[in-house]
């Protein structure tokens, strides 16, 4: 018993032995070895020339392919350069790593903010090597890309709707008509001409442009890549093929040609976005360079107490004026900016007809902009809305519109110089100094009719300025003005309101209060008969420079200026209401 048992521990180390001289990879269930080293990255060496003259050392000479960057090198003395140009590894189909065969690589050099493509490119060969040298040249005299920036991508809203906004970071608008957006073919080996979108319009020096992709699902939501193209018209640069001057990727779409060595920025969820932090951040790392942003569905506070003054410097002009959105400065304080728009002797209660003044982007914290050569030389009416942009490019329009008023008076149509007028304008000041401003005014003086007293007030500039009983002049007032024998103009400018015009039992001197221009005093009639308790009915009287006493019954006529002056009798004491908004 002892020897069997002695001949048992003597076999344990006999089978230790074979097992360790028999081979691993038989009878082992390891995982297998690491994957061998990618294959060789294809070489290409020369010199490098800006302009005819040779690249100086410590220059940087980059790769790139689809968009991106697979090599750089910097130049030393005489301009040489040496790419080693990253090639793809075969084993990782889910990953390109680098080039394959007959991949465009494009050759750019950076000096400052001055980006200068090749004239020249190269097709990838796997494990390549130039055995002559490869010389690029690049040339500042000819177009060149301007590198704009996709700046921020949208897949769903919340409502199902795509946008991306375009960056300009440079100091020059941009044409996009010479852009394009594009994809590539998901699954293929290097299927870079996917699917497009076509762009148009001016971007902005600075600015940013948005592009609307739609609810046609052009962007996959989970994973996806996007490229900036130039379209290239000439042959100088990269031997005339197109340029991908940007590439953006997000949610590790795990197949190629779309995943590329980039670090993926995050896939946004829907109501989300992504957006580089700040405009423009390129660092080749869409993780670092994007952030994620909750769309923000709330459009900003309008400014408010927006109203016009008549300015004087060396011109004549129009001043707009409004207090900051509760955004700008507090709030959400997400205030981008203000735009002025504007009508030329004409009106919209919501503005909807209106014309971009000077196509102004104002910054936020701005609270006026000045109308050049609008003023008193200027003949012409105008009404002014502001509106507000928050950085989502929500817009709010003001209510309230400012305008400016004008309305020029002859001496030969009327020889007398008395001319019956008014402005519903709300002013600043009810001064007459502030009220009657113009060409040639403030006149010989003027006169206004106290319905309440049943008597008239006169203002004349010849005589002492204390025994003037008219001082002001209310936006509910109609007035006699009595211009110099000289061409004169009568300006105002303040904000449009509703009105509500008291009037006195008897006969009243009422300005014309519509924003409306080229109403007929028919409508007029209708008007006053439905909204101005104890109207006489068909009480309106009119100017008329023909008349004896220059007034009369209107007979279907069209009041086409805003400043003109109306008579109107009630049986007691009422208010005239008047809606404009």
């Amino acid at each position: 018993m002892k020897r069997k048992c002695q001949s048992r521990r003597l076999l344990l180390p006999i089978m230790l032995a074979l097992i360790m001289i028999i081979p691993c990879g038989v009878i082992s269930s390891r995982k297998p070895l690491p994957q061998p080293l990618p294959p060789s990255t294809m070489e290409v060496w020369g010199q490098a020339y800006l302009n005819e003259t040779l690249l100086p050392d410590g220059k940087s000479i980059t790769a790139w392919i689809d968009g991106t960057q697979y090599g750089d090198y910097i130049t030393i003395a005489g301009g040489w350069y040496n790419l080693n140009i990253q090639g793809d590894w075969p084993e990782t189909l889910d990953l390109k790593e680098g080039g394959v065969d007959d991949d465009l690589v494009i050759f750019e050099y950076i000096d400052g903010n001055d980006v200068y493509y090749s004239n020249i490119t190269k097709d990838y060969v796997m494990n390549g090597w130039s055995v002559t040298p490869f010389d690029l040249y690049f040339n500042s005299s000819v177009e060149e890309p301007t590198e704009l920036k996709i700046n921020e991508i949208c897949t769903d809203d919340g409502f199902g709707s795509q946008y991306v906004y375009l960056y300009n970071p440079s100091a020059s608008p941009v044409n996009l008509s010479d852009y394009f957006l594009q994809k590539d073919i998901p699954g293929s080996t290097n299927g870079y001409d996917g699917a497009t979108v076509a762009l148009s319009g001016t971007i902005d020096a600075g600015g940013l442009s948005f592009v609307d992709l739609g609810a046609g699902g052009f962007l996959e939501t989970v994973a996806d890549e996007l490229k900036l193209v130039w379209i290239n018209t000439g042959t100088f640069i990269a031997d005339g093929n197109d340029v991908p001057i940007d590439r953006v990727e997000y949610g590790n779409e795990n197949q190629v040609p779309d995943d590329t060595i980039l670090v993926d920025a995050p896939a946004p969820p829907s109501g989300w976005f992504i957006r580089r932090t700040p405009n423009g951040q390129d660092t080749d790392n869409c993780l670092a360079d994007f952030q994620l942003y909750e769309i923000d569905l709330i459009p900003p506070e309008p400014a408010t107490n927006v109203h016009a003054e008549l300015t004087y410097s060396a011109t004549d002009d129009v001043t707009i004026y409004w207090d900051l959105s509760a955004d700008d400065g507090g709030g959400f304080n997400d205030v981008d900016h203000y735009e002025v728009w504007f009508i030329t002797n004409g009106w919209h209660s919501t503005g909807d007809t209106y014309a971009w003044l000077d196509t102004a982007v104002i910054p936020s914290g701005t609270t006026s902009y000045v109308h050049v050569n609008r003023g008193a030389d200027n003949g012409f009416s105008f009404c002014y809305q502001l509106r507000t942009y928050d950085t989502a490019g929500h817009e709010t329009k003001t209510l309230i519109q400012a305008a400016k008023y004008a309305k020029s008076m002859g001496v030969a149509p009327n020889p007398s110089r008395w001319w019956l007028v008014g402005s519903a304008i709300v002013q600043s000041s009810t001064s007459i100094d502030h009220v009657v401003q113009g060409l040639n005014l403030p006149g010989e003086g003027l006169m206004a009719w106290d319905a309440d007293n049943q008597k008239w007030l006169s203002n004349w500039t010849a005589r002492p300025y204390s025994l003037n009983d008219l001082t002001d002049i209310t936006n509910e007032m109609g007035f006699w003005l009595k211009i110099q024998p000289i061409n004169t103009r009568l300006c105002t400018a303040g904000y449009i309101a509703n009105m509500s015009i008291d009037s006195h039992t008897g006969w009243n001197l009422v300005p014309y209060p519509y924003a409306e221009r080229d109403k007929n005093t028919d409508d007029i009639e209708l008007d006053l008969i439905a909204n101005c308790p104890n109207y006489v009915p068909g009480s309106l009287t009119i100017f008329d420079v023909n008349e004896p006493y220059r007034i009369r019954l209107p007979a279907s006529d069209v009041i086409s200026n805003n400043e003109e002056g109306l008579w109107i009798e009630v049986t007691a004491d009422t208010v005239w209401t008047v809606i404009n908004y």
